[in-house]
């Protein structure tokens, strides 16, 4: 299959040098099937992961850090703000989760809520002496 090197943006100042013409279902789906096949996949590997324990607590490390990994990027890019006070939020809400869970008992579709309430509670209060810098 043969790409077409027909650009879009003849005669237009743009500074995205990535705009090209798709003209056929065939094109589209060249850039879209590695995208749906790798969303597909992160849909339905949690359903087999019962089976493994070990890469069940390797994904659920995996996809935490990406969240990371995206909500900096967000901030960095999009926002022009750097912010490592999102690591705080994360890592206090994680560590009352998991208390919460092991030593009162508390179920995790429990726990989250309200371990995020809490640590958005409790790091705001810490943080507020930081917000005129």
């Amino acid at each position: 299959m043969e790409k077409r090197k027909e650009r879009v943006d003849r005669g237009i100042k743009v500074r995205a040098d990535s705009i090209y013409l798709l003209s056929s279902y065939e094109e589209i789906l060249y850039l879209l099937l590695p995208r749906i096949s790798l969303f597909v996949f992160f849909l339905l590997f949690p359903l087999f992961l019962h089976f493994f324990p070990y890469w069940q607590k390797v994904f659920i490390i995996s996809c935490v850090f990406i969240l990371l990994g995206l909500v900096f990027d967000f901030l960095t890019n999009f926002v022009g703000l750097v912010c490592l006070g999102i690591a705080f939020f994360v890592g206090v809400g994680g560590y009352l989760s998991a208390i919460l869970n092991t030593k009162f008992g508390i179920p995790p579709y429990l726990c989250v809520p309200i371990a995020s309430f809490l640590g958005a509670i409790f790091c705001s209060v810490l943080l507020i002496p930081t917000l005129p810098l």
